[in-house]
């Protein structure tokens, strides 16, 4: 879980920023954990360098890319060779927040219209690479689709201890579905106080895509409800996480 931050603590700071700057805050730390289970999980199933892990929602505006971004900038911080790449072709962001440009990007190199290395930027002070989203086409499912998408992220997870790809919410396009078949570890951002039926109809779709799905996030949590019950609050209610189970698949139809 990442805790709900107040404006105050922001004060016009970008979430990473935030981690970056109160290292010992609970925001922070949570961060690292996320990094240390996902790492500890790769570790489990042989994965112990040039991992990919694909960041999702089931809709937009849970807190995807601040999700990915402090993932990203937290392990390149610890000493990791680090790929952010901006996978949301539709809305992109994180060129933005970065100030990275973004006249050519991912879309650029998958249409053959760019090299990789004229499309990746190094992010100097945050000791990481970039792969911004790119020229906004038409059709971005039919880009992601093509088997070069599935090349880039092998050669890029070879090159890298660590690529990070914010992709798009599940729901609104397919876009996600088809980049998380190629991904090592595939994390689930929910905002609290979301309901069921979206983020259960996004876990069924992953599940169908056979997305190797580590597990999920809520974020912007309020950490007096959650504690150590284990407990994730819901809009409609509570869903119980058992962390002495292993992740179960969902019925095709659930949702």
């Amino acid at each position: 879980a990442l805790p709900a931050l107040r404006n105050r603590q922001l004060a016009d700071r970008a979430p990473h920023e935030l981690a970056l700057e109160q290292a010992e805050s609970p925001y922070a730390e949570s961060l690292r954990r996320l990094r240390t289970t996902l790492a500890l999980a790769g570790e489990a199933r042989n994965i112990t360098t040039g991992r990919s892990v694909l960041v999702t929602s089931s809709l937009t505006g849970e807190g995807r890319s601040a999700t990915a971004l402090g993932l990203a900038v937290l392990a390149a911080k610890g000493g990791a060779r680090v790929l952010l790449i901006d996978a949301d072709l539709r809305d992109p962001g994180l060129h933005e927040v970065l100030g990275v440009p973004n006249e050519r990007g991912l879309s650029d190199y998958l249409a053959g219209a760019a090299e990789l290395g004229e499309v990746t930027e190094f992010h100097l002070a945050h000791g990481l690479y970039v792969i911004p989203a790119g020229t906004r086409l038409e059709d971005p499912s039919a880009l992601l689709a093509r088997p070069v998408a599935r090349d880039l992220m092998a050669a890029a997870a070879s090159g890298f201890d660590l690529v990070v790809i914010d992709s798009s919410a599940v729901l609104p396009a397919p876009d996600a579905l088809l980049l998380a078949r190629h991904a090592d570890q595939i994390v689930h951002v929910v905002a609290s106080g979301q309901k069921r039926g979206p983020v259960l109809a996004a876990l069924a779709s992953l599940n169908g895509a056979g997305a190797a799905l580590s597990g999920m996030v809520l974020n912007r949590a309020d950490p007096k409800r959650i504690g150590e019950a284990g407990s994730v609050p819901f809009a409609s209610g509570h869903v119980r996480l058992d962390r002495a189970e292993p992740p179960r698949r969902l019925p095709a139809g659930a949702g």
